[in-house]
């Protein structure tokens, strides 16, 4: 068969044919959308590439039968290159991205919007992966949220969560939280569901309570596990039905782990 050649033919609206009189593409718009779809499976295959290039899997599921340890990932349809996480594979079946971990106030939590945004910290100690990272994690698919924490007793908490997603930065890294499939931490986290995030530098909640830290605020003391440690009043905040549950101590461990 001979290689076809394409003709553009001025007309309102702007159509392209091919030279048996065929209209191969139709109007300007239908144009636009297809070269939009290009113009996106090129970008996929250039992440595709980088993954390939830097060892990269898709997720920590990719990786669940290996040890715990850090790994390079690149999430389905990131817009992003790929970058290092924690994965967890030692706990509830494997292949949980730890995405949040704090247990010895090492780390200052006490920072702007760029760099909550960005992630900060070890990722083998104290760290915030950052929202951005989050959000490609999150972008495609259904994920679970899973909680561990350790009290300054030494009593362990859990709490998973059956839906966990974080959007973008334009409606400001929003969260979305399901309903708690298990564990015995209250289900408190869920009220948080639709909430903003907010910094000191840029303070969406109802209340301004980013006064200390960056969280998805429903009011400035239902959950708050950044908290710092040596808060006056309280440290990592969780509301239980008994009352405030706070850890105040270098003991307390929080982790949260998405897959």
């Amino acid at each position: 068969m001979a290689i076809p050649r394409f003709l553009v033919r001025r007309g309102s609206p702007l159509e392209i044919w091919s030279d048996n009189g065929t209209n191969f593409i139709g109007t300007s718009r239908e144009l636009k959308e297809q070269l939009s779809q290009i113009n996106q499976q090129q970008s996929t295959a250039t992440l595709l590439q980088d993954r390939l290039a830097l060892g990269a899997t898709a997720s920590c599921q990719d990786v669940a039968s290996s040890p715990d340890g850090v790994y390079k990932i690149s999430p389905v349809a990131a817009s992003i290159r790929p970058f290092p996480v924690y994965c967890e594979n030692s706990i509830e079946g494997g292949g949980w991205t730890v995405i949040h971990r704090r247990y010895d106030n090492s780390v200052r939590f006490d920072r702007t919007w760029a760099e909550y945004k960005n992630g900060f910290g070890d990722l083998r100690r104290e760290f915030w992966l950052g929202l951005e990272k989050m959000h490609q994690i999150t972008r495609i698919g259904d994920h679970e949220l899973l909680i561990i924490a350790k009290t300054i007793n030494g009593t362990a908490r859990t709490g998973r969560f059956d839906r966990f997603g974080v959007e973008n930065e334009y409606a400001r890294y929003r969260l979305q939280v399901g309903r708690k499939i298990g564990g015995n931490l209250s289900d408190q986290l869920s009220l948080h569901d639709g909430k903003e995030f907010s910094t000191q530098d840029n303070d969406r909640s109802a209340n301004k309570c980013a006064h200390f830290n960056g969280w998805w605020y429903v009011n400035c003391a239902l959950v708050d596990l950044n908290r710092p440690m040596d808060f006056p009043q309280n440290g990592m905040t969780w509301y239980e039905d008994t009352g405030y549950r706070t850890s105040r101590s270098s003991n307390a461990h929080k982790e949260n782990h998405a897959r």
